[in-house]
């Protein structure tokens, strides 16, 4: 079978990135790519709600700490408290993807969605993969976010590694 398709990246004028694509039957169809601006602001969102979240769970735990503390020992508590926060971190995000098609509270905000390469909606399977590549992103730890951020600068589509 002959797939005809073609796509391109277009920068407009301030910027503006998008991607056009053509199908077989010769229909243009074109996306406004989000770029490092818009990503950063919806992740601030993001991380603002974790953070609220996280900061909601870690009061319980400190008043329940005392009984806990009992029962466990205290760098028990500790790793449970970074598991739990982990776990926050990853349910978050696939979660919010997977119920909102591709957004997440920052990203609805922000009018941004997680397609997939071709435009369509993102597959189950890639937003757990993209999301679980958000490790590589941090890289280095010391300064979150570097290796991500780098690389949307330097990618024509502004994707991160989990992109």
């Amino acid at each position: 079978m002959n797939d005809e398709r073609s796509s391109g990246i277009v920068v407009g004028d301030d910027f503006d990135v998008r991607l056009e694509i053509e199908t077989p039957e010769r229909v243009q169809i074109t996306h406004d790519l989000a770029g490092i601006g818009s990503r950063f602001a919806a992740g601030t969102v993001d991380l603002l709600l974790i953070a609220f979240a996280f900061t909601l769970l870690l009061v319980i735990v400190l008043v329940a700490a005392p009984k806990l503390l009992t029962f466990v020992e205290p760098s028990a508590l500790m790793l449970a408290i970074a598991g739990g926060f982990s776990a926050l971190l990853a349910l978050y995000y696939i979660g919010f993807e997977l119920v909102m098609s591709g957004q997440t509270p920052g990203k609805r905000m922000l009018r941004l969605r997680v397609v997939a390469t071709n435009g369509g909606p993102a597959s189950a399977v890639a937003i757990v993969l993209r999301n679980l590549l958000r490790v590589a992103d941090a890289l280095p730890i010391v300064v979150a976010h570097v290796l991500g951020g780098v690389v949307v600068f330097v990618t024509s589509r502004s994707q991160r590694l989990g992109d």
